[in-house]
């Protein structure tokens, strides 16, 4: 009931056989050589998380249909102010640790547009290894921010354990997309300063860094953020 947008995203490949249909939305199930199988498992929690629906329909040889129930909405939209994020930290050297070249990528953008120097690495063994090599020098990191979820190497979790053995006083944040994580709701318990969930905008972004830079009580409606969509966006192709 009620009235939905609906968007639909057909192709016509090979289709998906009955065995593997009822699977593809659950966490690293995927079928492809190498395939992580988060993409569908983080497209499907962010539409729940917005109260709508994600389904898929296909048979072998016949292609794929996609299709995304989203509640249509009949309020005014306000202005989205351009203004400059609320808090300013200064110049910081933050090192970054995501798997997916793409978020990376987007991320990297994001912290670059709010003044800060940005160093990228896939998993947390280099993330260790990169941290440790700087440690010592005078180019050594203010901020660590690290995905949970590594499915080929060492997680944030663990990553995050490791570096408060190394140094007690890391300051290191989490972002995911997997939103029922006991992670972001019990973050300090895995050795996080803070949590944030993935989408996040640049506003939601310079808030958490400000309260882990501050040494501030972290606000739990920091966790999620802001969501929103395009070039100055996080997405969720990963957790």
């Amino acid at each position: 009931p009620g009235q939905w947008v609906l968007l639909e995203v057909q192709d016509e490949g090979v289709g998906i056989g009955p065995d593997d249909l009822p699977r593809i939305f659950d966490p690293y199930y995927s079928t492809k050589p190498g395939g992580h199988g988060l993409g569908l498992a983080v497209a499907h929690s962010v539409v729940r998380r917005h109260d709508g629906y994600l389904r898929a329909d296909s048979r072998r040889g016949r292609g794929s249909v996609f299709r995304v129930w989203l509640p249509a909405s009949h309020g005014a939209v306000s202005p989205t102010a351009s203004g400059p994020p609320e808090h300013k930290t200064g110049r910081l050297r933050i090192l970054l640790m995501d798997d997916e070249a793409a978020i990376r990528r987007i991320l990297t953008q994001m912290l670059e547009r709010l003044g800060h120097q940005v160093e990228t690495v896939a998993d947390g063994a280099a993330l260790l290894e990169t941290y440790r090599c700087r440690h010592e020098g005078s180019e050594g990191f203010d901020l660590v921010i690290t995905d949970l979820t590594v499915p080929s190497g060492m997680g944030g979790r663990e990553a995050a354990a490791r570096l408060r053995e190394f140094d007690p006083q890391a300051r290191i944040i989490v972002a995911s997309g997997f939103s029922s994580d006991p992670v972001l709701g019990r973050f300090a318990d895995y050795g996080f300063d803070a949590a944030i969930e993935k989408p996040f905008d640049l506003a939601g972004l310079a808030r958490v860094i400000g309260q882990v830079i501050e040494r501030r009580p972290f606000e739990p409606g920091a966790v999620g953020g802001a969501r929103a969509t395009g070039p100055d966006a996080a997405g969720s192709g990963g957790a």
